[in-house]
């Protein structure tokens, strides 16, 4: 027999849930005389409106790594936190599980007691790797920044979230890491990477000797 992954698109809505198994049965020219037969089967992933793209190694990964977690609730709620890449509600999470709110809010301690899930200051919650990823873009812009103004001492807070396109609370809580660990540094409203000074002109460090 042959597997593979594969996204079936319906003529019409039919309620189905991840974690349901399915067979498909069809009448085919030369396979049981033409009488309607299985042809095949398997288990949903996944339920999305949007069209895959074929053969994407990350599309590969992606279901992959849904049908590994499918069978352990915990996993699948850490999962489906991990590829929203943004903080989720426990309510948002439970509709986006189909879990009860009370069995999805259990699986969210357990995930924050693990390290695998943060607490924000709201109440939300987002997936240690996707506040870990939004820390990356960080230092990547602060990196940018200081190279194309070395002059300037830092980046305004407020100026870097919408540059980067991150959420504010998952700004707040990859910033405050970085804080933490000693990559950057809060000068008042301004942001920069750790040890950067702004750098004087040749010019002005001429005019500095004069004085």
């Amino acid at each position: 027999s042959l597997s593979a992954m594969v996204q079936l698109r319906l003529a019409r809505p039919l309620g189905m849930a991840p974690g349901e198994r399915f067979v498909i049965r069809a009448g085919v020219a030369g396979l049981a005389g033409g009488r309607v037969t299985t042809i095949g089967g398997g288990r949903v992933l996944g339920l999305s409106n949007v069209r895959l793209r074929r053969g994407r190694p990350w599309t590969l990964a992606s279901l992959a790594a849904r049908g590994e977690a499918i069978d352990s609730p915990p996993d699948w709620c850490a999962l489906n936190l991990k590829q929203a890449a943004r903080a989720m509600s426990v309510e948002e999470l439970a509709r986006q599980v189909l879990m009860h709110p009370a069995e999805a809010a259990s699986m969210v301690e357990r995930l924050c007691a693990d390290g695998l899930v943060v607490r924000m200051a709201g109440g939300d919650f987002v997936h240690r790797d996707v506040a870990a990823d939004a820390g990356r873009q960080i230092v990547e812009t602060l990196e940018q920044f200081h190279a194309a103004n070395p002059m300037r001492v830092g980046i305004e807070e407020d100026e870097l979230p919408g540059q980067i396109g991150l959420e504010a609370g998952v700004f707040e809580i990859a910033l405050a890491k970085l804080a933490d660990d000693g990559v950057i540094e809060r000068r008042g409203s301004v942001i920069a990477l750790a040890g950067r000074q702004a750098q004087i002109s040749p010019a002005d460090q001429k005019l500095c000797q004069l004085v």
